[in-house]
């Protein structure tokens, strides 16, 4: 039996729906591929239509969310959670796949529904039980979204929720770097080290009421590190990918490339 620290380490996608988790599973993965660092993609959205990358091992081969609302009569939603509780059932057969990995790491893009894999124990127990060996969690914030505060705020208060269930090693990775103007990325870059500069953009916006809202639920956060140390990127024109993989390298291999070293 392998030993669960001889295992390759999981890095796991995780955000809102639509803020960018299976475009960034692709692109990294292809990028280090060019780099000789081999990151194998684990689907983990039983509800995905498509995937711009090849899973070595996908949700969908186990659970059949169109199947469930056909036999079951539910809804999309009650669907999802059912098919993520159902994965959690073949965690035996899912294992058997993942132990024979000769790869680097694993890149998990998780349910667009970020309550299924955070959430929900079912959720959980796939990222504790599935993955044996070290773990990470990357919080996608979408920039086009979060360039107002009020939106901003809501997703900082996310992070936090994911960090207090999963309680691993997290950082926060802005998405979509190329569809905002530059002035808004350094907005949001100094929001997150100023927090009196986020206060102050929410009481020239709002009205007194959602402001007191606003300052409100900022106060509530907890001073975590990593939301004052944003990585910014983009999918497609491949901005702060050095820098994530160096914090991958930093988390997961002592600042080496992988496991096995530096690679050519």
């Amino acid at each position: 039996m392998v030993a669960r620290a001889a295992e390759p380490p999981a890095f796991f996608i995780v955000g809102t729906a639509g803020s960018g988790k299976t475009s960034l599973a692709s692109s990294l993965t292809e990028w280090l591929a060019r780099k000789g660092v081999i990151a194998e993609t684990v689907n983990l959205d039983p509800g995905v239509d498509f995937l711009p990358y090849d899973p070595i091992l996908d949700a969908r081969d186990y659970v059949d969310v169109y199947e469930i609302m056909r036999e079951k009569g539910l809804g999309p939603n009650s669907s999802l959670i059912l098919a993520v509780d159902i994965l959690a059932g073949h965690i035996e057969e899912m294992r058997s796949v993942i132990s024979e990995s000769t790869g680097d790491f694993f890149i998990v893009d998780t349910p667009g529904q970020i309550e299924l894999f955070a959430f929900r124990s079912s959720g959980t127990y796939l990222a504790k039980e599935l993955f044996w060996g070290d773990k990470a969690v990357g919080f996608l914030i979408d920039a086009p979204f979060s360039i107002e505060p009020m939106n901003f705020v809501a997703n900082m208060f996310l992070q936090s929720a994911v960090y207090s269930r999963l309680l691993l090693p997290l950082m926060t990775i802005v998405t979509k770097e190329d569809l905002v103007q530059p002035d808004e990325i350094s907005k949001i870059r100094n929001w997150t080290r100023d927090r009196e500069l986020l206060v102050s953009e929410a009481r020239k916006r709002y009205s007194a009421e959602k402001f007191i809202h606003v300052e409100s639920l900022l106060r509530s956060i907890p001073d975590l590190p990593f939301l004052s140390r944003p990585l910014v990127t983009s999918s497609s024109t491949l901005t702060g990918f050095i820098e994530l993989h160096a914090e991958l390298s930093r988390l997961f291999f002592r600042g080496e490339e992988t496991a096995r070293g530096p690679v050519d």
